[in-house]
C-alpha cells in the first residue's frame, strides 16, 4: 500500500499544476481566439494529455519535473477507465470544487476524481510503475477526439449550429427569403437595413472580426446606395425604364460584392438574393 500521508507533497502538487498549465496555455489562448470548434478540439486534446500520461507513467510533465505520480490505492499504474474517470473529472477539478474536495480529504489529499477513479498522487520515488502505449489504451481518446473533430469541421465550414458564418447565413437567407415578396421599394431598403443591423450585432470570433467588418461595410455600403436611388428616383417620379436601368446599375454592383464577400469565406451572403 501506498503512504496515506500525502499532506507533505502540497507544495509540489501545486508547482506540478502551474507547470503543466503553463505548457499548456498557449495552446488553450491560442485556441480561444477562434471559434466553439477550435476550442471542443483543443479539450479533446488536454483529455488526451492527461489520459495518457496516467496510463503510460502515471506523470504529465510536471509531475515528472516534481517527482509526483499518480497510481491506485495499491500502487499499480493506473487503468484506462479509471484514467478516463480522472481524466474528465479534471473539468470540476480545476476549480475551486476540486480543491475544497482534496482539502476535506485530509492527510490523504485526494481531488474528487481521485475518489471516484480510487487513485492517488504520490512521491514517484515510493512507485516506479509504467507501461507501453498500447492499442486497447486509445478508446478513450477516440471517443474524445472524434466528435472533437466533427464539431471542428463542421465548425471550419460554417455548418456548425451556432457557429459564426452559419448565424450569418442565417440572417441572410431570411432575409434573402423575404425580399421576393417585398413590391415596394422603400420597404426593400429597410429590410436591407434590418439584415445590415442584424449582422453588426453578431459576436465575430477574433480571427474574423476584420473579414466580419468588411461583410458589415459591404452591407451598409449598398444598403446606403439603394436608399439613395430609391429616394431620388421617387422625387423625380422617374418611369419604369429609369427604374429598371437603376436597378440593373444596383445589380452589377451587387454581383462585385458577392464576388468580394466569396473570397472572404462568405458563401452563404455573398448569394443573397438580398443583396442583389
Amino acid at each position: 500500500m501506498i503512504q496515506t500521508d500525502r499532506k507533505r507533497l502540497d507544495s509540489r502538487r501545486v508547482g506540478a499544476v502551474v507547470l503543466d498549465i503553463l505548457l499548456l496555455a498557449p495552446i488553450e489562448l491560442l485556441a480561444f481566439r477562434y471559434e466553439r470548434g477550435v476550442q471542443v478540439l483543443a479539450t479533446a486534446l488536454f483529455l488526451v494529455y492527461f489520459y495518457l500520461s496516467d496510463t503510460t507513467s502515471g506523470q504529465t510533465v510536471g509531475k515528472s519535473v516534481f517527482k509526483l505520480r499518480t497510481v491506485t490505492l495499491d500502487g499499480r499504474i493506473v487503468s484506462g477507465r479509471a484514467a478516463a474517470t480522472r481524466t474528465v473529472l479534471r473539468i470540476v477539478d480545476h476549480t475551486f470544487i476540486g480543491l475544497i474536495v482534496m482539502v476535506c480529504t485530509g492527510q490523504r489529499r485526494q481531488r474528487l476524481g481521485d475518489l471516484a477513479a480510487k487513485t492517488a498522487v504520490v512521491d514517484a520515488r515510493e512507485v516506479v510503475v509504467g507501461r507501453p502505449l498500447d492499442r486497447s489504451m486509445l478508446l478513450y481518446p477516440a471517443i474524445w477526439l472524434v466528435p472533437a473533430l466533427v464539431v471542428f469541421t463542421l465548425t471550419v465550414q460554417g455548418r456548425f449550429p451556432g457557429s459564426y458564418r452559419m448565424t450569418a447565413d442565417a440572417i441572410c437567407e431570411e432575409a434573402d427569403a423575404i425580399a421576393p415578396r417585398v413590391g415596394n421599394p422603400l420597404q426593400l431598403v429597410h429590410l436591407l437595413e434590418a439584415e445590415t443591423d442584424e449582422l453588426e450585432r453578431i459576436d465575430a470570433p477574433p480571427h474574423w472580426r476584420d473579414r466580419h467588418d468588411v461583410l458589415v461595410a459591404e452591407y451598409r455600403d449598398f444598403t446606403q446606395r439603394t436608399e439613395r436611388v430609391v429616394h431620388r428616383l421617387a422625387q423625380r417620379r422617374a418611369s419604369p425604364a429609369q427604374w429598371q436601368s437603376a436597378w440593373a446599375r444596383l445589380g452589377r454592383r451587387s454581383k462585385r460584392v458577392n464576388a468580394r464577400l466569396s473570397r472572404l469565406g462568405y458563401e452563404g451572403c455573398a448569394g443573397s438574393a438580398s443583396a442583389a
